[in-house]
């Protein structure tokens, strides 16, 4: 499966990319996962997908930044690549900012992937996520409370979450 996450909400985004690799059975220092982080070297990403699974069923591979780096050359082969990509193989496409719409990546990866977005969430919407996480931790939260923990911790859920 191929996944396009995007957006400033990092605690959301990093949790989504947890639960690939979970549901691929897969740990952040096993044989089966690998993080591509500024090397935009189109052999080496493709070289990366096409590997397959080392005693296990999936293999996670994760990309970030690629859409932003703008390099045509490499975009232009990894478009071509895509609908080569094994069953066998997450690849996860990581942006922290909205994906140029008018790249034919970007285009092709609309049609032939799950598309996340993880904006940063209203002051609303924190209220609500505070008081679902105490509740799930078994706790109880005011609405009072809640919106006062908004207030002094803003959109950063890492420290809600702590």
């Amino acid at each position: 499966m191929i996944y396009l996450l995007y957006g400033q909400d990092s605690y959301r985004l990093e949790r989504r990319i947890q639960e690939i690799k979970k549901s691929a059975e897969v740990e952040n220092s096993g044989i089966n996962y690998a993080e591509i982080v500024n090397d935009y070297d189109a052999a080496k990403i493709i070289s990366e997908a096409n590997s397959l699974p080392f005693l296990g069923d999936k293999r996670v591979l994760v990309i970030r930044g690629l859409l932003a780096s703008k390099d045509k050359t490499v975009l232009e082969k990894i478009n071509d690549f895509l609908p080569n990509v094994s069953d066998q193989v997450e690849l996860v496409f990581v942006e922290l900012t909205v994906p140029d719409q008018r790249l034919l990546l970007t285009k092709n990866l609309n049609k032939l992937a799950k598309v996340q977005n993880f904006n940063n969430l209203t002051p609303l919407e924190i209220i609500k996520y505070i008081e679902t996480t105490v509740s799930d931790k078994g706790g109880s939260i005011d609405r009072q409370t809640a919106m006062q923990l908004q207030l002094y911790l803003g959109n950063d859920l890492l420290k809600i979450n702590n």
